[in-house]
């Protein structure tokens, strides 16, 4: 689920002038329209920050947030991504958080301020959510949720009512 968030996100790097840097590109991977009221590029530093009204589109998955801000490492790859105020769409399954942070060397997605993740009836929300997508592991942090689920115990059956 999450997975969907961080493909979306490990693609989200600043458009170049010029053909994108072989480190960002993926032949299989569907285009990525990204949309702000601002885009600010910095080739020195590596850095794009876009802000107001974020979107970024990719497949099924859409992400919006305040401001998204990524950066490049010396080789042009992705180093690292933050944004605020996220919400994250795809198949059926909506996630919120005040701040996300993905940061490539340690294949971490670290979600904060209020994560929530809704799929139908399903609902989870904890302090932290962190995410291992290479791993297909996640942790939650002082985690809450609501699941539906059968009864634990059918007393009128076991009764024999």
């Amino acid at each position: 689920m999450i997975a969907a968030l961080l493909a979306l996100l490990a693609l989200a790097a600043p458009p170049a002038p010029a053909a994108a840097p072989a480190a960002l590109s993926s032949a299989a991977a569907p285009p990525l329209d990204i949309q702000a009221d601002t885009v600010e590029l910095d080739q020195q530093t590596g850095r794009a920050v876009f802000t107001g009204a974020v979107r970024a589109t990719q497949g099924p998955t859409t992400l919006t947030c305040a401001r998204l801000t990524a950066r490049l490492d010396e080789s042009g790859g992705l180093s690292d991504l933050e944004a605020s105020e996220v919400t994250v769409t795809s198949g059926g399954w909506t996630a919120t958080a005040g701040r996300a942070r993905y940061d490539k060397a340690k294949d971490e997605l670290t979600l904060t301020g209020a994560p929530t993740v809704v799929r139908g009836q399903t609902r989870l929300t904890g302090e932290t959510v962190t995410v291992w997508p290479g791993q297909g592991k996640v942790t939650v942090r002082h985690a809450k949720g609501r699941v539906p689920a059968p009864p634990l115990l059918d007393l009128e059956r076991a009764l024999g009512k």
